[in-house]
């Protein structure tokens, strides 16, 4: 049996979804925890992919000790990922005006969350 479901509305996340921050994120965390002389491996960045900042340092601290400075880099990411920012803008996902577009098409209300 198919169920057929109408959608009335969309709400979106902005940060991440919208718009592709998480790679500048990425590559703004590695920048900074290199600048302290630490290395993150791809596998271990995944663990911090949408979590908020307090489980952020948990997980750098239990990668790289107790004595990483967890503030300090937090506060380089944020400087690089401005710059980034700055020099460069930020990119729409892919996708992203397209389905726009058919949410228009379709009378289908959205929001930003």
């Amino acid at each position: 049996m198919t169920t057929s479901l109408q959608v009335s509305a969309v709400i979106f996340d902005m940060d991440g979804l919208m718009m592709d921050t998480e790679r500048i994120a990425k590559i703004s965390w590695i920048k900074a925890i290199e600048e302290f002389g630490y290395r993150i491996a791809d596998s271990d960045y995944t663990e911090i992919i949408g979590r908020k900042i307090p489980d952020i340092g948990r997980v750098f601290r239990r990668q790289f000790g107790d004595d990483f400075p967890f503030e300090a880099v937090m506060a380089r990411k944020d400087e690089h990922s401005k710059q980034y920012m700055l020099e460069h803008g930020v990119d729409a996902k892919p996708g992203l005006y397209e389905l726009l577009d058919l949410l228009d098409e379709k009378g289908i209300a959205r929001a930003v969350a």
